[in-house]
């Protein structure tokens, strides 16, 4: 059995322009025409859908802040062969309690289920479970945080699945980029100079460090995400922790994020699986347990001037947990790049695909140089010599 899982799902200014047809609908089928076979050879697939459903009313993604897609971005994940996506990030509540509520009352009606977030008028599911081969499975899904805050006794925020209360930083330090900017410019506030970075298409958002635990904000939220996935492994064979964690724009792993899978796993998780910070961080199992901690984006916005090109945004790992039973027999990843032209939708491809599909040999020269590095954040080793492959095996 096979059970495959993406990262971001993202729809950004450029992902939603490009998906705009002359009759004023949209169409995002063309992002995962390349990875409609992987998905099929999976008995079931996941991804983290960062983005409201919340109708034009409120007004489709303008910014890169702040996301708002048309109900046939759901539409479309469907049709492309995802099976499950969780709707708890920080972006649940980019158009307020109205959109969380019409974002999930879409899915529904496209019948995508989802994980992370329960209307209002229902009873909190701390768990969504399926069954494949005989094998009950159950997804529990988790945020660090939430962009925008509800008051506590909110019917909607009652069902969201944090690990913080409202209005909790746990990513509080942050690496800003250095330019030209700074050195003439210094007596600007960053606010200004950001102003003048976006001008001239410098990066300009920090990169940030989960390694803030505040105790006596978190431990309430986490008893109660450890107390989900304990009731999940009463009912469930296999439990998939699903977290949205993580430094933004950081490869290394923080003490946020490793607390968090720590104390998933001692409450019964069988495999965490993590995203947020739209760049690749390592893999490993521990103690048994598979946990990757960020499998970075399955589509971001092509040329985000915001962050530097060093962070590879373009990229993402495809998760394939291979068991028989309930039991683990191997876990493999599949690099995938988005890959954009100009007029055109973004589309995700397997880099093994991709570099037989490229004709100029620098662009191969490129893509391999690129999925060298990220193989060794991943794995924290060299690529294997030798053509790219469809999936790379994580070790025990």
């Amino acid at each position: 059995m096979k059970i495959t899982i993406v990262g971001d799902i993202m729809c950004e200014p450029a992902v939603l322009e490009a998906a705009k047809r002359p009759d004023g609908t949209y169409d995002f089928a063309p992002m995962y025409e390349k990875v409609v076979p992987m998905f099929r050879e999976a008995d079931y697939v996941i991804g983290n859908m960062e983005t409201t459903l919340a109708g034009e009313e409120l007004e489709y993604t303008q910014t890169f802040f702040s996301f708002n897609a048309p109900d046939s971005f759901g539409t479309a994940a469907k049709e492309a062969g995802i099976d499950l996506v969780s709707l708890i990030n920080n972006h649940t509540l980019d158009r307020g309690a109205e959109g969380a509520v019409r974002t999930m009352e879409t899915l529904d009606k496209i019948g995508l289920p989802y994980v992370g977030t329960t209307l209002p008028d229902r009873e909190r599911q701390g768990a969504y479970y399926f069954e494949r081969g005989g094998v009950r499975f159950a997804v529990v899904s988790y945020t660090y945080g939430i962009n925008k805050s509800l008051t506590e006794d909110d019917p909607v925020a009652k069902n969201l699945n944090r690990l913080a209360v409202f209005g909790n930083i746990v990513c509080d330090e942050k690496i800003y980029p250095t330019s030209w900017v700074d050195e003439l410019y210094p007596q600007l506030e960053r606010a200004e100079q950001n102003e003048i970075r976006k001008q001239y298409q410098l990066p300009y958002l920090p990169v940030q460090i989960d390694g803030i635990i505040n105790h006596e904000k978190v431990d309430a939220c986490f008893a109660q995400m450890a107390a989900d996935i304990r009731e999940a492994k009463k009912n469930a064979d296999f439990v998939i922790f699903f977290p949205h964690i993580g430094g933004q724009f950081n490869t290394r792993v923080g003490k946020f994020s490793e607390y968090a899978a720590k104390v998933a796993m001692e409450a019964g998780a069988d495999a965490v699986v993590a995203s947020h910070s739209h760049v690749l961080q390592r893999a490993e199992y521990v103690d048994g347990v598979p946990c990757a901690y960020s499998l970075g984006n399955f589509s971001m916005c092509p040329g985000f001037y915001a962050v530097e090109a060093k962070h590879l945004r373009e990229y993402g790992l495809a998760a394939h947990l291979y068991l028989d039973g309930a039991r683990v027999e191997k876990v493999t990843f599949s690099f995938l790049k988005g890959v954009y032209k100009p007029g055109e939708q973004q589309v995700a491809w397997p880099v093994d695909e991709l570099y037989e599909a490229l004709t100029s040999d620098t662009e191969r020269e490129t893509l391999l140089r690129e999925v060298t590095q990220l193989y060794r954040i991943v794995m924290g080793k060299n690529l294997p010599e030798g053509p790219l492959q469809r999936e790379y095996l994580l070790e025990k």
